[in-house]
């Protein structure tokens, strides 16, 4: 069930209206790097030579050059591994929410 409309119906409404790639692969066996491969498009063998010089995501920079204000809600803190100062820095946000605290708590507010 928790996979089912019953369990999760946000998600699956959300998967019904959306373009679903039914075979996504990560490229870090670990939450940071593979955050790094997701938002960056770089290998994450990458990752220390981009924390050293202060590397910016392409996409994110990309859209911000094109005129999109970006919006960062998190239910956990981004500080995990500098995630806040390289996969996605707070500076290239113009809000950015990262909660602390209760997990479950902080997950439900942030889908609110």
């Amino acid at each position: 069930m928790p996979s089912s409309p019953e369990g999760m119906p946000e998600m699956s409404r959300l998967a019904a209206e959306a373009t679903v790639a039914a075979s996504h692969r990560t490229n870090g066996n670990t939450t940071y790097l593979a955050l790094y491969s997701l938002f960056c498009g770089q290998d994450p063998s990458g990752w220390d030579l981009a924390v050293r010089r202060g590397a910016r995501p392409a996409p994110l920079v990309a859209l911000k050059q094109s005129g999109y204000r970006l919006h960062a809600v998190s239910a956990s803190s981004l500080a995990w591994w500098g995630l806040d100062r390289t996969v996605l820095p707070r500076d290239m946000f113009d809000t950015y929410a990262a909660r602390s605290g209760d997990p479950v708590a902080a997950d439900l507010a942030t889908v609110e």
